[in-house]
């Protein structure tokens, strides 16, 4: 009996993929693959090519775009629905790959294209943008040096923070740090600072080698502005046990050294049930689709989008988020 369950088990995966790959067939002998994808690749040319890119058939699964005399190019492999876009580029003298999957394309829409296109981007240039602040930064670590902190590599430290692999660990898998934090949060009431500020000023100071220096309450020098960085609590129906810490700041239409808008994130929130924390979101004016976005962040990092909100108002955001999770929690 247990022989047949072993040999079950891997046959009903491979059948599986089998009738998976023959619907991919049939898929594409209907619409060839830059056809389904017609309006995400227009996307990805428009913005990472300038509309200027060539695509290169490679089967029918695969394709390649890309523009001669660029050290660029996005590989689009397509197999059992799912979609794999990855770019290739050397930025910093180092080639830089940015791989991601999207699932459940057997039945796309030109809308979804559309979002699917500016997640990626949005990726892709996130993640340039955090390499290129980690190698400007990785010598800071002479208090002098504070001086080179611009809003711009202020606002990239939060963005990789709130994503950051090691911060989703340490609130949401089991682990020593974790039973530190729950503690911490019930006491936070008996401090100065949130645990939350706590964790990130401990955060920048270990991966930056950076300390903020507080002028008054909760306001710190960056560059030639002022920062507010806030740590408050929001309970949930006067209920003590349950609540958002939330942790943001205060800047407004960041623009890197060429002038160009950036995305922001603009607030950290972490769900806390029951004393412990139970997910974290991350608030996002996206610079690209030039609205706010509210992102789930998961235990291995990675994050979604929960909605779209037109305005980063206070109650609107909890509204939401309160709704979100008494639905989900």
């Amino acid at each position: 009996m247990i022989w047949i369950l072993l040999l079950a088990v891997p046959a009903f995966f491979i059948i599986r993929f089998i009738l998976s790959s023959d619907n991919d067939k049939r898929e594409l002998e209907s619409k060839k693959l830059n056809e389904k994808f017609n309006i995400l690749l227009e996307f990805l040319n428009n913005n990472f090519f300038s509309g200027k890119g060539i695509i290169t058939i490679l089967d029918d699964r695969s394709l390649n775009l890309y523009q001669v005399g660029e050290n660029k190019i996005l590989q689009l492999f397509y197999s059992t629905g799912t979609l794999n876009i990855t770019c290739r580029t050397k930025e910093f003298g180092k080639e830089i790959v940015c791989s991601r999957d999207f699932h459940n394309l057997r039945n796309i829409t030109d809308e979804k294209q559309i979002i699917m296109g500016a997640e990626y981007t949005k990726y892709v240039n996130d993640k340039i943008k955090a390499y290129e602040l980690l190698t400007k930064n990785s010598t800071l670590s002479r208090k002098s040096d504070l001086e080179d902190i611009t809003v711009f590599s202020f606002n990239k430290m939060f963005y990789q923070f709130c994503f950051d692999t090691e911060t989703a660990k340490i609130f949401l898998e089991a682990n020593p740090m974790r039973e530190n934090i729950i503690r911490g949060l019930a006491l936070s009431d008996l401090a100065d600072e949130t645990i939350l500020k706590t964790i990130f000023k401990t955060y920048i100071r270990k991966c930056f080698k950076v300390n903020l220096e507080e002028q008054k309450p909760n306001h710190y020098k960056i560059g030639d502005s002022t920062l507010l960085l806030l740590g408050i609590r929001y309970y949930i129906e006067d209920n003590e046990n349950s609540y958002f810490e939330i942790l943001y700041h205060d800047l407004e239409k960041v623009k890197d050294v060429e002038g160009n808008e950036v995305s922001i994130a603009e607030q950290f929130h972490i769900y806390v049930q029951n004393g412990k924390p139970t997910a974290i979101f991350v608030i996002i004016f996206d610079a690209l689709l030039e609205t706010y976005v509210i992102r789930r962040v998961f235990e291995n990092g990675n994050s979604e989008v929960v909605s779209f909100i037109k305005d980063n108002d206070e109650n609107q955001t909890l509204h939401y988020l309160i709704s979100f999770v008494e639905d989900n929690f």
